[in-house]
């Protein structure tokens, strides 16, 4: 079991059945960390929880059958009804050691290999994550930048084109209103010259026989 299946969704396999008297323990390796929890985070906080202390409980079965810090933790936990913490351990460490020829580096030696367990599934999930992010958020936010890219392109093109039409627009007013001035200039000399011609043809029937 490992916390790296967060990122690969699989078919779930049929359930076997709870082996009779057994529980899953959460260990605690050393006082909490203080993180900044979103709410939307606690779906994800709760099934991590449990992912590492069935992680620890399976490795407690596997590699560490008797008696070691995993089952120290388990008796220290059973006893969170006395208040003093400092009694509690003690007590706890009492039940414990006569179990066999415990001492207190063999619960620090065994303590330092669950937490060295801990920091493997830490490093494996950091390097799944980083895989994982480069391939969903980091490419796409590679093609979001080629298609801001674009959209800045494309609206600078459409403010060139928009200044041409403006430029066009000023020319065809431009060269209409020359162009009437002109042919309206041409009719009214045009017209003039015709007057005066005519004026000048009534005049030679009128004063020359």
């Amino acid at each position: 079991m490992s916390l790296l299946d967060i990122f690969y969704e699989k078919e779930e396999k049929p359930k076997t059945p709870a082996k009779s008297q057994q529980t899953t323990t959460q260990v605690v390796t050393g006082q909490p960390m203080n993180v900044f929890i979103r709410p939307t985070d606690n779906e994800f906080i709760d099934k991590f929880r449990k992912q590492f202390a069935a992680i620890l409980e399976d490795e407690n079965k596997r590699n560490f059958p008797g008696n070691d810090y995993y089952e120290f933790v388990v008796m220290k936990n059973a006893m969170n009804s006395i208040p003093q913490e400092q009694i509690r351990y003690q007590a706890a460490f009492a039940g414990w050691s006569t179990g066999g020829n415990q001492t207190r580096e063999t619960l620090l030696k065994t303590a330092h290999i669950y937490l060295g367990l801990v920091q493997k599934e830490i490093d494996d999930f950091g390097q799944a994550y980083q895989t994982e992010y480069t391939t969903q958020v980091a490419q796409a936010q590679r093609l979001l930048d080629l298609k801001k890219a674009e959209v800045i392109e494309l609206t600078n093109k459409l403010m060139v084109a928009n200044q041409q039409v403006a430029n066009l627009e000023q020319q065809v007013t431009a060269s209409g209103e020359a162009l009437n001035a002109k042919h309206d200039a041409f009719l009214a000399t045009g017209a003039e010259k015709k007057q005066e011609i005519e004026g000048e043809i009534q005049k030679i029937q009128q004063h020359i026989n």
